[in-house]
């Protein structure tokens, strides 16, 4: 069954483009590097402030890949994306669709960068990359981030970014059974300088 999904994740990931930084690939995901999305996504302090609760087995990792990264591709979202670090994968990286034919125009941020990367400037590296590219070969003219207010890190690199804070939602989301605040926060096209 892996092997047939395994191509299924392999084919679909085609219609996205690699991008390249200094020190980064963004490239989409294949089946081999569920080991190393289990070697970041079983780690607490790394699923703090997602939306699923951290790995316990590699068969969480095959999930992830065979059922969000899959189905995302399929659908055309730009990502997710694997953060590569020369040949590690250290995180991911996506701008989500909206489901709204009003809003084709805008995708969210998300990104999930293993603990003991951090500090070193891969997220914004990162950021950056995929940023340009939305802005400089897609249609998209806005990006937006939804960043639970304890998420410093997010939020300083959203601010770096020159993401412009909107405000705050109450209680706009559940995280692991707890309502929490989001503060929002978005980019134009026309704010870009990078």
């Amino acid at each position: 069954m892996h092997t047939t999904l395994a191509a299924k994740l392999a084919h679909a990931g085609q219609i996205l483009p690699i991008l390249k930084t200094e020190r980064l690939t963004l490239r989409p995901f294949v089946f081999e590097d569920a080991k190393d999305v289990f070697d970041y996504a079983k780690d607490e302090l790394t699923a703090l402030y997602t939306t699923f609760s951290a790995h316990t087995s590699l068969e969480d990792s095959y999930y992830f890949l065979f059922e969000i990264v899959l189905p995302s591709y399929l659908k055309g979202d730009l990502g997710p994306y694997a953060i590569d670090l020369e040949g590690k994968v250290i995180g991911a990286i996506e701008l989500r669709t909206i489901p709204s034919p009003i809003r084709n125009h805008a995708r969210e941020i998300g990104i999930i960068l293993n603990t003991h990367y951090r500090g070193k400037g891969y997220m914004n590296e990162a950021s950056k990359a995929l940023i340009r590219y939305a802005f400089n070969e897609t249609p998209i003219y806005r990006i937006f981030g939804c960043i639970e207010e304890d998420n410093k890190d997010s939020v300083r690199t959203l601010e770096k970014l020159g993401f412009t804070y909107e405000g705050r939602e109450r209680h706009g989301r559940t995280l692991k059974s707890k309502y929490v605040d989001l503060l929002h926060y978005s980019l134009l096209k026309s704010e870009w300088g990078g």
